[in-house]
């Protein structure tokens, strides 16, 4: 999965609060977040505010220990997996693994600085598509952050090597953001791939009307109705079996 987000939207509480709810009902499932180029401070906070295992590097470090940590986690994560565990990685961000990676390679001559090729898009690459779930049993799930709308080139040069390529994109608002609404999410542009083959037909048609409740408003008027709905069911099931009522009862008004 993909987080794509602009700047001051939320992206660490957002990050916090999926890896924190995730090991409160999945205790069985082993959480790793991996952040990279943090000031100290936020590590510091980070810890605190995390039920889960931290794995991070402040901006003082060398390249090379960002990259030596990125490797770390992810071959930590994969001996679990042959070990037949579950396992999930927050990573922030693709982005940043990126450039870190071209400014190594800046170092010993082998590019320029502040551009991005493909072989620079290696180390980011690697720890995105290594998420699968394998046959003999065990999986890696790889939820990864991605700067967007910073007004750097080479972000945006980054970001579009990954479009297309995650199971499912969860893109944040700076709009909605703006009028205090958490999460800030853009509902319109964020989306799952294959719900066909995740839903049976009665949740597809809540899905349906999950999705034309959002195509009739924006983000910011969605999300406080969607969160009042949720808070009325136990499990996402059961709001996608009573949305078709509710659907009803809204376009009746």
């Amino acid at each position: 999965g993909l987080l794509l987000c602009p700047p001051d939207t939320g992206k660490r509480e957002l990050i916090r609060d999926m890896a924190n709810t995730l090991c409160e009902n999945y205790p069985d499932v082993h959480v790793m977040s991996l952040f990279i180029d943090m000031t100290p401070e936020d590590v510091t906070l980070i810890r605190e505010q995390m039920n889960c295992q931290v794995l991070a590097s402040t901006f003082d470090q060398s390249p090379e220990n960002h990259l030596r940590l990125a490797d770390l986690v992810l071959e930590h994560a994969m001996r679990l997996v042959e070990q037949k565990q579950d396992v999930v990685i927050f990573a922030d961000s693709l982005t940043r693994l990126a450039k870190i990676y071209s400014t190594a390679a800046a170092q010993q001559g082998r590019s320029l600085p502040g551009m991005v090729n493909p072989t620079s898009l290696f180390k980011a690459k690697h720890l995105f598509g290594s998420a699968r779930c394998m046959k003999e049993g065990g999986s890696l799930t790889v939820i990864a952050a991605m700067d967007i709308h910073t007004g750097s080139k080479v972000d945006d040069s980054v970001v579009e090597e990954f479009k297309g390529t995650a199971n499912m994109e969860l893109m944040l608002d700076e709009h909605v953001a703006r009028q205090g609404i958490k999460p800030a999410l853009n509902l319109q542009q964020s989306f799952t791939k294959n719900t066909d083959i995740l839903l049976d037909d009665a949740h597809l048609e809540g899905l349906r009307c999950v999705r034309a409740m959002i195509g009739q408003s924006s983000s910011a008027a969605v999300i406080p109705q969607l969160m009042s709905m949720m808070d009325k069911v136990d499990a996402n099931a059961d709001l996608l079996l009573k949305m078709k009522d509710w659907f009803a009862l809204m376009n009746k008004k």
